[in-house]
Parts: structure tokens; sequence; C-alpha cells
């Protein structure tokens, strides 16, 4: 005899899952998505991808480097830099004639200053890169928010110089 025999262990079943329902299709949906994307669009205007470089670039280097960084958290002040980039995103404006209410500049002229004022925050920012090359501890020594404050510079100045480059290049459209 090897002992009373249980039936076998019967696992409880799993509760009822709700029917799926299919992703509405037709009108109503694409008709939504068209909504969301006609907002979207509409808040940002007509900026083209060089503008998006040149303010996200221009905002990065000023806001974060030299407002929050250079300013608040550092004790400094606001350098030729952080001026020329208020700049940029002055001029930059005045390059959309249906944006700006003051139409003092041809948008010739407000793209020649922009790029001005680009190449001027790419000089100084490559010196100031260089001079970090040559003495390397100057990157190091501050802590984290000096070494925050010159890499929000660093890659404002780099995504400005992408967006002047984009901006300049001929379409082949």
């Amino acid at each position: 005899m090897t002992g009373p025999e249980y039936p076998a262990a019967v696992p409880p079943t799993p509760p009822a899952l709700p029917p799926v329902t299919p992703a509405p299709t037709g009108s109503s949906a694409e008709g939504t998505m068209a909504a969301d994307a006609a907002k979207v669009q509409s808040m940002m205007g007509t900026m083209s991808g060089a503008d998006t470089l040149l303010y996200g670039g221009a905002a990065l280097l000023l806001i974060l480097g030299e407002f929050i960084f250079g300013v608040l958290l550092s004790g400094g002040t606001i350098t030729i830099v952080g001026v020329l980039a208020g700049e940029v995103l002055l001029f930059t404006w005045f390059l959309h004639p249906a944006k700006s209410p003051v139409m003092a500049f041809p948008v010739a002229t407000a793209a020649a200053v922009v790029g001005a004022l680009v190449v001027a925050i790419v000089i100084f920012e490559i010196g100031d890169f260089i001079e970090v090359l040559k003495n390397f501890g100057l990157l190091t020594s501050g802590g984290l928010i000096p070494l925050l404050y010159r890499l929000c510079r660093w890659a404002g100045a780099v995504l400005m110089a992408l967006g002047l480059f984009a901006f300049m290049t001929p379409s082949k459209s």
C-alpha cells in the first residue's frame, strides 16, 4: 500500500478578459491625429530645423549656461558670449516678418547679423575649448557647476553653428 490517493490539483481558472476592441479606423482617428498635428504646427509656427537649432543653441547657452550655471549658481556675471546669444535670439526672431512687430531690418540683413553673431560665439567658445585642452585641470578642478557651465556653452555654440550651416546651405529641392 502506497498511501491514499489524492485527486490531482486543478489550477484556478484565470478571470475572463474583456473583449478586445479594435483600434478605431476611418475618419475619427485620422481626424484626431490631423488635429493634433495642426496644433503642434501652429505652436511651432513656421520654424524650420535651422531656426530650431539657432533658438535652441542660443537658449541653452544663455539660459542654462549663463543665467543658471554662470550667474545664479556660480555668482558670476553675464559674459559677452551670453550677450551675443541674446542677440542671436532677437535677430533670429527678425528673420520672420510675420512674427516680428518691428520691421526695422530686412530679412537678408537679419540673416547676415545672425551669421556674424554665431561666428563670433563659435570663435570665443573654440578659444575656451583650446584653453581647457591646454590646462585640462581647469575643467574638473572647480567641481560640477563650472563643468556644466562650460558644457552648456559649448553645446549651445555647436547647435548654433549647425543651425547657421543649415540656414546658409541652399536646399536641393
